[in-house]
């Protein structure tokens, strides 16, 4: 897998995430043991595509395993090895609801990341309340992955503030268009024009509008996407921390 993405030249998209099969909080290990573990995996990486372009980051790491000066970290090494376009690119953090999530909000726009995706908030007063906390922060791009589908719930939800949503049915949200079967975006928006315009992407990882297909997995567990097929990280902390990634 990672052979192929090699000689290629085309932009190359970062999903960084952390599918371990034992849970940290289980764990007796020292909690930045996995931020070095990826910080190695980001150099080794690096030393086979560092000739790509890197317009298309997803951060799927947890910030309750990842604190502020992990994250840093690690966003640190991702701007020291890799090519990336600082004004041309879209960084996209994965947020559940937390007691802290202001805090993360804050903690990603302040690093560059231009867009947010809120899953599965399942109280309309709750969504209200974020989709305007990440308005307020500045977010470029606004997602929400699981929506009520109650209609009468819904009316408080500030349509204006999303740009697409990603659910197994219609989301109770006016001037929306379908895109896929689960997936819908905000009528005459960015999101739709790229449609339009074919620069739309949807992957395992997220959606973009770089065209870009091709997705390296960074983190435990995590899983890497290019035409010819995937490859997996192996998903054993212990393995990934000792010994290779793949499994």
């Amino acid at each position: 897998m990672l052979n192929n993405l090699s000689p290629n030249i085309s932009p190359l998209g970062i999903s960084l995430e952390c599918h371990c099969d034992t849970p940290m909080e289980a764990s007796n290990d020292d909690p930045y043991e996995l931020t070095e573990g990826i910080i190695r995996e980001l150099n080794i990486r690096a030393k086979q595509i560092s000739h790509r372009c890197i317009p298309l980051i997803h951060w799927r790491l947890s910030p309750t395993r990842f604190d502020a000066s992990a994250t840093t970290q690690i966003m640190y090494y991702l701007g020291k090895l890799f090519s990336l376009r600082p004004r041309e690119n879209s960084f996209c953090v994965y947020l559940s609801d937390s007691p802290d999530i202001a805090t993360h909000m804050a903690l990603f726009r302040g690093l560059g990341f231009d867009a947010i995706e809120l899953e599965n908030i399942n109280n309309e007063l709750r969504l209200l309340e974020l989709t305007k906390m990440a308005h307020e922060y500045q977010f470029t791009r606004i997602g929400i992955n699981g929506i009520l589908t109650n209609q009468s719930k819904a009316s408080s939800i500030p349509h204006e503030s999303i740009d697409y949503v990603i659910a197994s049915s219609p989301p109770p949200l006016d001037r929306f268009s379908p895109i896929t079967n689960n997936l819908w975006v905000k009528s005459h928006g960015d999101l739709y024009k790229a449609f339009l315009n074919d620069r739309l992407t949807l992957t395992h990882q997220g959606i973009n509008t770089f065209n870009i297909s091709d997705s390296l997995g960074i983190g435990p567990g995590a899983t890497s996407f290019n035409l010819q097929g995937n490859q997996k990280n192996t998903s054993s902390l212990d393995e990934y921390l000792t010994s290779g990634f793949i499994s």
